[in-house]
């Protein structure tokens, strides 16, 4: 992916969780270092479903659901 479209894609998913969440809450204070978190998961599994990498052997599935219980 490289260092520029990396931190590209961060910026974006970083953004897109902030607008998110001041989407859902408008009147409470937001951090968004979870939604690019989940922006970057996001995108390894677009990335490994088109190599046809078994999503469920990467052990991605089990750290979204993990992240997802906890916020």
């Amino acid at each position: 992916l490289g260092p520029w479209r990396y931190g590209a894609l961060y910026l974006a998913a970083l953004l897109g969780g902030s607008l998110g969440a001041v989407l859902v809450t408008p009147d409470s204070a937001t951090v968004a270092a979870s939604g690019a978190a989940y922006g970057l998961m996001g995108a390894m599994f677009l990335v490994a479903r088109e190599r046809g990498i078994n999503i469920m052997q990467t052990g991605l599935v089990t750290t979204l659901g993990i992240n997802l219980l906890i916020t």
